[in-house]
């Protein structure tokens, strides 16, 4: 019942209907917000490319899989990188479970193509890839960009995917257009307290006038909202920003913040609290301690 959100893939066990984890979540707890992971989302856009823009994707997964799908093909492959002094020595493996590493292993690919084309020289249908692919990478071509004469088929094809992402795009997305931002969320400031929810118009008049919520909005944008002094002052409207800003949009955060429990609950530090102190936040948050200013703070004292 203390859930606000909870963001997933769309795995049957968690999205089904009937009997899905979500289903059971909401029927206890109905105004949570389900998201769907923005970061799966993409992917499954971008699956509906079409061949003639896949197909350099496709070559390279063909490429990588020719040496990983063999253990001896791959050592022998990491015993050539380590005699040529490559700054690699493995290619990374691209699987439809690991979709977020295709970057990775294109640019990875990339690094050590000319160690994969010295390994496959005496094979002709990897040479021949080989060949396509160093044709369709030359980097050094792309000034010439600006002056290449795009034919119709060309322009066909770029429309038709355009189109595509579009009609996906609006399909896949449409619960988050849907959803309410209220105007005074971002430019709580600007806007006119006669045009706010009357629940709402006391404490918005109040903040306008409000010198140190001036501050913390110049200094942090729409994270002011998330502050202790924010929300003791205005409690009814910090509460409803709350909902949306804290919101995870995509499971990769869910599992980030899920291994930093894990890793603080093992077994040599089961003594920390993580519920009373704040040992999650500086595991989660990306600002580095100043330990020399803590140091500072405290009293040196001799040895006994």
């Amino acid at each position: 019942e203390n859930l606000l959100s909870c963001t997933a893939d769309s795995v049957p066990a968690m999205m089904n209907k009937q009997m899905g984890c979500l289903k059971m979540a909401m029927d206890e707890n109905p105004n949570m917000l389900i998201v769907h992971c923005i970061i799966h989302r993409e992917n499954l856009v971008a699956k509906k490319l079409s061949p003639a823009l896949n197909e350099i994707l496709l070559a390279v997964i063909k490429c990588v899989n020719s040496i990983k799908a063999n253990p001896r093909t791959e050592c022998l492959f990491k015993q050539l990188c380590v005699n040529q002094s490559a700054e690699h020595v493995r290619l990374l493996l691209h699987t439809e479970v690991r979709w977020i590493s295709s970057g990775n292993s294109l640019k990875r690919f990339m690094e050590l193509f000319d160690q994969f084309n010295d390994f496959h020289s005496d094979k002709c249908e990897m040479k021949m890839l080989c060949t396509v692919m160093e044709k369709h990478l030359n980097f050094s071509q792309l000034y010439w960009f600006s002056k290449c004469v795009i034919t119709n088929d060309a322009v066909t094809v770029i429309i038709d995917h355009l189109n595509i992402l579009i009609k996906d795009f609006n399909s896949r997305f449409c619960d988050l257009k849907a959803m309410n931002f209220p105007s005074w969320l971002t430019q709580p400031l600007l806007i006119d307290v006669s045009d706010v929810a009357v629940q709402y118009q006391e404490e918005l008049s109040e903040l306008q006038y409000d010198e140190s919520v001036k501050t913390l909005l110049k200094l942090k944008g729409t994270n002011m909202w998330l502050c202790d002094e924010v929300e003791r002052k205005y409690s009814n409207i910090s509460t409803s920003t709350r909902e949306l800003l804290i919101d995870f949009p995509s499971s990769y955060l869910v599992k980030s913040g899920f291994s930093a429990v894990d890793n603080l609950l093992e077994a040599k530090r089961n003594w920390v609290e993580i519920t009373k102190r704040d040992d999650l936040r500086l595991m989660l948050m990306k600002v580095s301690p100043q330990i020399k200013d803590l140091c500072l703070m405290h009293q040196a004292r001799g040895s006994h």
